[in-house]
């Protein structure tokens, strides 16, 4: 497996840790393999054509490809390495912690009572959580890179990115609905053959229906990592699940925060896993 000590740019394992990106020999020095990650605030105004025609102009680089396991162990150096996402995740989950205490359920054999805003307070959640994985996607991109960039930079560009973060998620899901309703293994299939849609959105710039094509022709030759990757964040959420069960119930404050505490550190890892797995797709074609 790779080694994923911190690159400095000296020493056996060069490029392994920080990045594991390599510019081809007729890119420029120092050139970003990334592109546009920083978009200006009227791309998502901009045509998905367009978008593509960005991709074909960026220099050729090679994103080093890994199995499953050094793919988590990369995205744990970087979650180390940038600490922060750790409290994004968590304020992702604090809207749902807040909404726990607006549910009551004294009688199991009774439908719990909700408070007006406990619905408005989730779907608050949603939004702040599609903003933190982009969040996530964008510093997989700049530890690809090696580059560095504020968390509010980047937290400004995931915002921007969150209306087409939106319609990407609108096309998909009833896409794989479809693959569910048939057979439930195409369902399966073109969840992890189209996932990938969400970190192109961000990184790339792109459109909810070129982000949905942009997967479809990219991560053919990862959807078995792409899979492995998810089973193991299901298993841990599953785990969460379980636990706060145990300590708090449904719907209980204590164990709504348990699960919110092991989100903070999981959904960061899985986001940028995924993010590193969009970019091993997409740039070593």
């Amino acid at each position: 497996m790779a080694d994923h000590r911190r690159d400095t740019g000296r020493g056996r394992g060069g490029d392994e840790a920080s990045g594991h990106a390599e510019a081809s020999d007729d890119a420029t020095p120092h050139a970003d393999p990334i592109g546009d990650v920083g978009l200006p605030a009227d791309a998502d105004e901009t045509a998905d054509a367009e978008s593509e025609s960005r991709t074909a102009r960026r220099p050729r680089v090679h994103v080093r490809r890994l199995d499953v396991v050094d793919t988590l162990r990369w995205s744990l150096v970087v979650l180390r390495d940038h600490r922060s996402l750790i409290g994004v995740a968590l304020a992702a989950n604090l809207p749902a912690v807040v909404a726990a205490t607006g549910v009551s359920w004294p009688d199991p054999s009774t439908s719990p009572e909700v408070a007006d805003w406990v619905l408005p307070t989730y779907l608050l959640q949603m939004v702040v959580t599609v903003v933190a994985g982009g969040v996530f996607y964008l510093t997989a991109a700049d530890a690809v890179a090696e580059r560095t960039r504020s968390l509010r930079t980047r937290v400004v560009t995931a915002v921007r990115r969150t209306p087409a973060l939106v319609g990407t998620a609108l096309l998909l899901v009833p896409i794989v609905a479809a693959g569910l309703a048939a057979l439930v293994l195409p369902g399966v299939y073109l969840f992890h053959r189209l996932v990938v849609a969400f970190p192109a959105c961000v990184i790339d710039g792109t459109g909810p229906v070129g982000s949905l094509t942009t997967s479809w022709r990219v991560a053919g030759g990862t959807v078995t990592k792409i899979f492995g990757v998810g089973l193991v964040y299901l298993g841990v959420g599953g785990a969460s699940t379980v636990v706060s069960g145990m300590v708090g119930g449904p719907y209980s404050v204590v164990g709504t925060a348990a699960t919110a505490l092991v989100g903070a550190a999981t959904y960061p890892l899985f986001g940028l896993a995924l993010g590193h797995l969009y970019l091993e797709s997409s740039r070593n074609r």
